[in-house]
């Protein structure tokens, strides 16, 4: 599977799903990411097909709460500054 588009990847992600690939998610979140519960759930994902059997769900709300705190309803940046941090 695909990610053809944000509401396919919010709706029917599966994270044992061998055929996940990344290469078809926009490039533009902010576009697509409009609402505070979207970069919720988009983030929520993402941290947890980042860390696994690691994630933790009280820092991955911390996390999002400070993105959200700092970030406001920029969520392209939010998204930037999630993506960034999940790289370094």
């Amino acid at each position: 599977m695909s990610v053809k588009n944000w509401k396919e990847f919010n709706e029917g992600y599966n994270l044992d799903d061998p055929e996940y690939s990344t290469e078809d998610w926009p490039t533009s979140k902010s576009d697509i990411i409009n609402s505070e519960a979207e970069f919720r759930g988009y983030a929520k994902k993402l941290l947890v097909n980042a860390h696994g059997d690691g994630y933790d769900q009280s820092v991955a709300d911390e996390t999002i709460k400070g993105l959200l705190d700092e970030y406001g309803d920029d969520f392209g940046a939010a998204v930037g500054a999630l993506q960034q941090g999940l790289a370094d």
